[in-house]
């Protein structure tokens, strides 16, 4: 293998039928590409998992009462991990709560006694549908 280099700080090396050119220019591009690849992924990482806890299209009342919110969710969540079913937590949160799926899960999770709780709560979610 031969290495030469060029006028314009590159480095070339030969192979036996190949040329490789390595410029530190290419390097310093490649670097801020990749560091822009990993921050656009990564907001986008954050950004759709931060607005998905948060935004349920079925509840408009979200908004505004993100903690009544976290404690209905919760149910959902905590039923998922008991049954360990896949697609689970979204048949619970269909249609804002008012579903079966949610009155399973609240039994399942030992809150049935909260249940008047959880119906203001819900009412209050799924205010304006």
């Amino acid at each position: 293998m031969e290495m030469k280099t060029c006028s314009n700080s590159c480095l070339i090396l030969f192979d036996k039928d190949n040329a490789v050119i390595f410029s530190p220019f290419s390097f310093s591009l490649q670097r801020i590409w990749l560091a822009l690849v990993i921050a656009v992924v990564g907001a986008s990482i954050f950004f759709d998992s931060a607005s998905a806890s948060f935004i349920d299209g079925s509840c408009r009342g979200v908004m505004g009462n993100r903690e009544i919110y976290k404690k209905v969710v919760r149910v959902c969540e905590d039923c998922t991990n008991i049954f360990r079913l896949p697609g689970l937590d979204v048949m619970c949160r269909d249609r804002c709560f008012h579903n079966e799926w949610f009155l399973l899960c609240l039994n399942a999770a030992n809150r049935e006694d909260e249940i008047e709780n959880f119906k203001v709560w819900i009412s209050i979610l799924s205010a304006g549908q």
